[in-house]
């Protein structure tokens, strides 16, 4: 029977995310897209501007939202864990939603429902964008993860003006433009939510560190009580 072979024995991946003696071009397409991926999150993790304009963001977000009610209220703590994943999915579910509508459009589906839906969808991701982005904001972030909170921060605003502006359009009758910077913005969402996905799943931000240790049982006592 196969056995697994231990982590710690396998050989260790260069920066580019190729094997000691494999050549980049020799590894399955899933290993050299995984490998492109960690060499530019490597790179905004390194990046000294974007971890400045995230200590600047962090800051002011730090003055304006003290602790207290507000904070509370933006990070979750009523709720019990973050509240931000769990707003995400509003802006996410509404934007690629008004992107398929498009597509159908394009492709020959209904026009009038579809045209109507889509734009509705597109103002209501923006709106839900707003509160998303203050939970967002309102997290804690390490200094050594400020640069890639930064990136992620700064896309999910590009992202959000470009669907801000594909509305405007929309209503303005330039309906062509309108679809193509809500393609343009869906492209941009995505990389800034793949840089959160590296956010929680890789640097634990949001998640409680405590949760698989052991509960304390028995007390030692090793000085007498006074």
């Amino acid at each position: 029977m196969a056995t697994a072979r231990s982590l710690s024995s396998a050989p260790a991946a260069s920066a580019n995310g190729a094997l000691p003696g494999l050549r980049t071009e020799q590894l399955p397409l899933r290993a050299r897209v995984n490998g492109w991926l960690e060499s530019l999150t490597r790179q905004v993790e390194h990046s000294t501007m974007l971890s400045s304009a995230g200590k600047a963001i962090t800051t002011s977000v730090a003055k304006l939202v003290p602790a207290g009610p507000v904070k509370d209220l933006l990070s979750g703590t009523w709720l019990g864990h973050p509240v931000h994943p769990l707003l995400t999915d509003v802006p996410i579910g509404a934007w690629t939603s008004a992107v398929l509508l498009d597509l159908a459009e394009i492709t020959g589906g209904s026009r009038g429902a579809a045209r109507g839906k889509s734009d509705m969808l597109v103002g209501i991701g923006v709106l839900a964008a707003l509160p998303t982005a203050a939970s967002g904001l309102s997290d804690e972030v390490e200094d050594s993860i400020l640069a890639v909170g930064a990136a992620h921060a700064v896309g999910n605003a590009v992202a959000t003006g470009l669907f801000a502006a594909s509305y405007v359009a929309r209503r303005c009758g330039h309906r062509t433009q309108g679809v193509a910077l809500s393609l343009i913005g869906l492209g941009v969402l995505g990389t800034a939510g793949f840089l959160g996905g590296h956010l929680s799943y890789r640097k634990g931000l949001g998640v409680d560190h405590t949760v698989f240790d052991e509960p304390i049982g028995d007390w030692t006592a090793v000085l007498a009580a006074d």
